[in-house]
């Protein structure tokens, strides 16, 4: 009789879509679910290298992404992923970090104008 144990560490999970207040986090399932089906993810965020790992949410995430909003700009945050089956949860991934900000990043003196014609750069 084969028993069944808690899932695999999770990869890290992959950022995207990073704004100043969101961003999206994909991760796919771990390489072995333990013998039992995952039924669901927990994903944890820190912010600023505070060392305190918070869930994002009460429930589980089925599914592999979530798009995390109210982000803080210029917060760095990182993100990690624990996978949970019947057995219980596995030990939390690598972390992926970024700091929230606009993908533009800095104008270097310059600011983008759009007008109904037309969109530029000019000189501040």
């Amino acid at each position: 009789m084969l028993s069944s144990a808690v899932p695999d560490k999770p990869e890290a999970p992959v950022a995207s879509d990073i704004h100043s207040d969101h961003a999206t986090l994909t991760w796919t399932a771990p390489a072995s679910d333990g013998g039992t089906p995952i039924i669901g993810y927990h994903l944890e965020r820190s912010t600023n290298n505070s060392g305190r790992w918070l869930r994002v949410s009460r429930d589980l995430i089925n599914n592999l992404t979530y798009a995390a909003d109210g982000l803080m700009d210029d917060t760095k945050y990182e993100w990690r992923i624990v996978a949970v089956n019947a057995r219980g949860e596995s030990q939390p991934s690598e972390p992926c970090d970024f700091v929230a900000k606009d993908p533009w990043g800095e104008t270097n003196g310059v600011v983008w104008h759009v007008d109904d014609s037309q969109a530029a750069w000019l000189p501040l």
